[in-house]
């Protein structure tokens, strides 16, 4: 059909191209809406037809003509706010919330949202989002331009902006996790639409290297200052390359560790705390997202029995004096009770809420609980209080 051929409806609905019976339409009104790619493009009564091919395809119903508009490329249809955008092949392009009014020219949309802004979109600019790097490695991000970035917001779906540049419009994106597609999905967004793209990207696979690493086992008896269920410990620097901010874990025999990487090179100093069984070689394993993980060989030893240094403390908990023996190898001890005597010693304190008390010359605030203080006094003197705050001072009742 070309735009010259004549559209006519007769008085039953009968509607005729060139005097030919090309359909019916059966409402009380019949109206000419335009042409997509020549075709005829009509509403009866609420639904919107197309002749193509010979026949007839109900695009849907509208509230009126106003709601549809066509041109020679575009076809717009406006329902409940919401204006579809289709092309000569009836395929869904686009897809505006919350408009008002809205028209179209040969591959521009006009429109006027609910907040009352006018825009007038180019469906068909093929220069909107150009990618300008797809490599991302410790040093470079993932970078594209938008010849609209000042009327635009970029918001990655598994991503993170790492700089933002209005007045160049570039925009530079790391992920925030690895995804196995190897791809960076982006929801860009103004005052009138919102259109989700995904990019193909390239990313360098993160570098690692253990530097004077090793592992030491404490002797029979002793823990791991701190951490009374440990035995051991690894201790080393770990120089790693990652190309985005995310999260590695070490495996190391029976215990686990997660960490925070930053995007770049750096170096990190390692000390875990271990519960193994002996000071054979361990493998020490590093993992980062979906990576494949990465494994080292790290040799163990016992630490020095002859290092040994030992000390007595006095301990007064309650009404008890207790003397222990602390023995230290290197970051490892050994508690040992040498003696338990009763003695009378006043180790409960009550004192008001909120108020500050001295104990031993140590100034201790006081909360709303019972609380268990150590106060120091020297290297081998501990003694032990319970301070009990109450909101009232005592009173007597007769």
């Amino acid at each position: 059909m070309d735009e010259s051929q004549n559209v006519a409806v007769d008085y039953k609905g009968r509607i005729y191209i060139d005097d030919e019976l090309v359909g019916i339409c059966k409402s009380s009104s019949v109206e000419y809406l335009g042409k997509l790619n020549g075709k005829l493009l009509i509403l009866c009564g609420n639904e919107v037809k197309y002749f193509a091919e010979n026949s007839w395809y109900n695009l849907g119903t509208v509230q009126d003509s106003f709601s549809v508009k066509a041109s020679g490329e575009l076809l717009a249809l406006l329902r409940n706010e919401m204006l579809e955008i289709y092309d000569i092949n009836l395929s869904k392009i686009f897809e505006f919330k919350g408009v008002l009014a809205s028209t179209v020219s040969y591959k521009n949309v006009f429109l006027i949202n609910k907040n009352g802004y006018y825009g007038i979109l180019d469906l068909f600019s093929k220069e909107e989002i150009k990618v300008l790097n797809d490599k991302i490695n410790s040093r470079s991000s993932f970078s594209i331009s938008l010849t609209s970035l000042p009327l635009l917001d970029v918001i990655p779906v598994n991503g993170k902006i790492r700089k933002i540049d209005r007045d160049r419009k570039i925009v530079e994106i790391d992920p925030t996790n690895y995804d196995l597609d190897g791809n960076i999905e982006l929801n860009i967004i103004s005052h009138f639409f919102s259109i989700k793209r995904s990019f193909r990207v390239d990313i360098e696979p993160p570098k690692f290297s253990l530097k004077d690493t090793h592992i030491l086992l404490s002797p029979s008896g002793y823990h791991l200052k701190g951490y009374p269920n440990c035995n051991a410990y690894m201790k080393g620097e770990l120089k790693c390359s990652v190309p985005f901010e995310t999260k590695a874990k070490i495996y190391v025999g029976k215990s686990s560790f997660e960490f925070d990487l930053k995007k770049g090179t750096q170096s990190l100093d390692l000390f875990l705390p271990l519960l193994i069984d002996n000071a054979e070689p361990e493998t020490i394993k590093l993992c980062v997202s979906s990576f494949p993980c990465k494994e080292f060989v790290v040799n163990g030893e016992i630490a020095d029995v002859s290092q040994k240094r030992s000390s007595i403390v006095k301990i007064v908990r309650n009404s008890t004096v207790y003397k222990e023996m602390i023995s230290e190898i290197d970051k490892f001890e050994k508690i040992e009770l040498i003696s338990r005597n009763t003695e009378k010693y006043d180790s409960i304190v009550y004192a008001r809420i909120g108020n500050n008390i001295i104990i031993d010359n140590k100034i201790i605030n006081v909360n709303k609980s019972i609380e268990k203080v150590l106060v120091k006094n020297g290297n081998n003197y501990i003694r032990e209080y319970l301070i009990v705050g109450i909101s009232d001072p005592l009173k007597i009742y007769m």
